[in-house]
Order: C-alpha cells, then structure tokens, then sequence
C-alpha cells in the first residue's frame, strides 16, 4: 500500500484549508499564499477566468490580478466576515452588477454538480418508496409491478449519473493533483515522499463497510430504516477514520515532506470535525478524531488499516440504531 498517495491529496487539502483564516492557529505567510496559488490554479484549470473576462469584457489577466488581491484581503480580514468580503468582491473585480453576474453564472456555469445533487435527491426519494413497498404485505400483481417500475426507474436514474459522479471523481482528482503541485512549487526544500512496499491483506478477513447494504425487511419497517441509515453512516465513518488517520500518520513519519505541521494538520481534522452539530453526529465526530489521533501509527499496511476501519465499524455499529434517525452525515 502506498499511504502517500491519498495522503499527499488530503494532505493539499488541509494545507488549503488552513489558509483560510477560520482555525485558531492562524496561517502563516506562506500558507496565505500557497491558499491563494492553489485556488487560482484551480480556476485556471476549470476555466474560471476566461468565463469571468467573457462577462464583464476585462482580460483574464486583470481578473486574476483581482482575484488574487481580492483573495489577500479576505484572508487578512475579519473571519467572521470572510463570505461577505469575498462575495461583495467578486462584483467589484469583475465590474458588474448582482443581475449581471447572476446572468453570467446561468450562462457560463457548470451545471453538472447541481444536477448530480438533483439527482441523489431524486435517488433518495425512489428508493425509499421502494423500501416502503417492500416492507408491505402484500403479494398482488399490482403491488409488484410498482416495485418493478420503481426498480426500472432507479436503474435508469444509475446509468445517468455514472458518468456524473465519474466527472466528479475526476475534478476532485486534478484539484488534489494542483493542490500537491503548488505545495511542491511553493516549498522545493520539501523532501521527497517516501513510497511504501505493498502490504497484502490477510484472506478471509470481513469488510462489510465495502459491501452491498444488507436488507433488513425482516425487521419492523420504523427499525430497517433506522438500520439502514446506520449502515450507511458507518460506511462514511470508516472512509474519514482512515484517510484522516493515514493522513496523520504520513505527517508524523515525514514531517519534511510536507508543507503543513503535525500541530496544524490535527487544528485541521478537529475543525472538520468540531462535534459542534447538535445531533449524534457530534458522538461520530468525536470518535473519527480520537481513532485518527490514536491509531496513525498503524495506518501505513493494509493490516493497519483494516483494524482501524474495523475498530471504527464495530464502534459506530453498537450504537443505537435509533440515533441514526434522519441523521444529516452530508459533510462526512
């Protein structure tokens, strides 16, 4: 297993994030400036700033001249008026009015997101009148081709947004590939990352966080659905606990090849898991953080990672099904 792949991304990642001025250690110089070159390269890549120069008729060299400045100011100013400063600015930037840049963004913008979104929203809602169908009584013809429509209808809806999500996991791909680039161009005193030996897995070893959810129909309706958004959950539980602990790990063993501090890099995974929701998300949270900072150590095998997955599966899996209930995991 080669841990500094997926580290090296989610590490570009935090870097990013804490050259926005929302974390009590406050950023360094360098770390303003490496927010604003991966930002910029970011919009370079997705063609920001050609669509920008198409709205408002400056040249794109003077909108990233702008935006750079504009991104300074921000970073520098008030946290709590960051949004504010960085939206009213991007009007002044670009020369134009709210109508207008409302137009451009319906004009040049990329829909592909939003319809990705609007179609999970759509899945969620298909699927759960299956499972309500499914947990019915009823062995009619009609009950069943209902359920046979629906099964159509969700079939159809996977074939659209395979290559949606495809094109997702692309972008996400290249940003990570620009943020590493810059952390690299900023700092060439970084040494280089480490690639470790492949580790096989033992066989025979249970992951069901990687398989199929299981149906629970044999249980009473209210409890299957608890049941299955406890299965879900704790799948994207397992996915955070070991990038973030790998991401830990990669730190702590090469400190000099990255562009982050050990001290910084857990600021980063408390501020995304701040525990501060509301819900029993805050207990979720408080377990990715304690797993992460404990168990980095083991997060460089397969081995290493199947136990930390595991240990954060049985956790989230002891809990109470009814926890689970309507539980927004949308940020995990």
């Amino acid at each position: 297993m080669q841990f500094s792949t997926i580290s090296r991304a989610l590490l570009a990642v935090s870097t990013m994030t804490l050259a926005m001025p929302t974390l009590a250690i406050k950023p360094t110089e360098n770390q303003i400036e490496l927010g604003i070159n991966i930002q910029i390269a970011e919009m370079k890549n997705s063609g920001a700033f050609a669509d920008m120069a198409a709205c408002s008729g400056k040249s794109e060299a003077t909108i990233l001249q702008g935006f750079r400045k504009l991104m300074d100011k921000c970073m520098r100013g008030d946290e709590s008026q960051y949004e504010l400063c960085y939206s009213n600015g991007v009007k002044s930037v670009l020369g134009v009015t709210d109508a207008r840049l409302e137009a451009c963004a319906a004009q040049y913008g990329d829909d592909s997101e939003d319809r990705y979104y609007a179609l999970k929203e759509k899945e969620e809602k298909l699927q759960a009148e299956l499972d309500e169908l499914n947990n019915r009584n009823d062995n009619s013809d009609a009950h069943w081709n209902k359920i046979d429509a629906l099964e159509k209808q969700l079939q159809d809806l996977h074939a659209e947004m395979e290559p949606l999500e495809q094109a997702e996991a692309e972008r996400t791909q290249r940003e990570w590939e620009l943020a590493t680039n810059e952390v690299r161009k900023m700092n060439k005193k970084l040494a280089p990352l480490k690639e470790h030996s492949p580790h096989n897995l033992p066989t025979g070893l249970d992951e069901p966080w990687r398989g199929m959810k299981p149906s629970f129909d044999h249980l009473p309706p209210e409890l299957a659905s608890a049941k299955e958004s406890q299965w879900i959950i704790c799948a994207h539980m397992v996915n955070d606990v070991t990038l973030w602990a790998e991401s830990i790990g990669a730190v702590k063993h090469q400190p000099e090849a990255y562009g982050i501090s050990d001290e910084q890099n857990q600021q980063a995974l408390r501020e995304m898991y701040n525990a501060s929701n509301g819900t029993f998300l805050d207990k979720i949270d408080e377990k990715i953080v304690e797993i992460s900072l404990n168990d980095w150590e083991f997060a460089h095998t397969e081995k290493g990672m199947y136990d930390i997955s595991k240990k954060a599966w049985d956790w989230c899996q002891a809990q109470p099904a009814e926890n689970f209930v309507d539980l927004d995991d949308s940020r995990l």
